[in-house]
């Protein structure tokens, strides 16, 4: 995935595209974000999009519940009402229906990250961050 200022919010978590290392992003302008080391990219190019993994929800606030036939599904609440699925797709749960909000190619970290914000106000927290 091809990063641009527009995808991206500060706090975002983000990867080097030559290193095994992850930064947040420090601020974001219309076509330009920054590395909180001053790292600047304005078109994605030295930065990749963080691939959502079990490593990665294992840092967040969830837990795995058999939600959905046959799946096990990572659950992040937001509310008693809402909650964050994910079983390689992300969902929702609302009052039990459960809803699919995008198919299986295109989940990043980032993408989490946005979508918990939205719906809870706050940031996503990883645990060892």
């Amino acid at each position: 995935m091809e990063l641009s200022a527009k995808d991206l919010r500060i706090g975002n978590k983000i990867g080097i595209w030559y290193k095994d290392e992850y930064k947040n992003i420090h601020e974001v302008e219309p076509t330009t974000f920054y590395m909180i080391n001053g790292d600047i990219d304005s078109k994605g190019f030295y930065f990749k999009a963080i691939p959502l993994t079990e490593d990665w929800l294992l840092k967040a606030d969830g837990y795995w519940e058999d939600i959905i036939s046959e799946k096990d599904a990572f659950l992040i609440d937001i509310h008693e009402e809402l909650s964050i699925g994910w079983c390689g797709y992300l969902f929702l749960v609302i009052s039990g229906c459960i809803i699919q909000i995008n198919d299986t190619n295109s989940i990043y970290v980032h993408q989490l990250q946005n979508l918990y914000s939205d719906l809870k106000g706050e940031e996503l927290t990883f645990k060892n961050d």
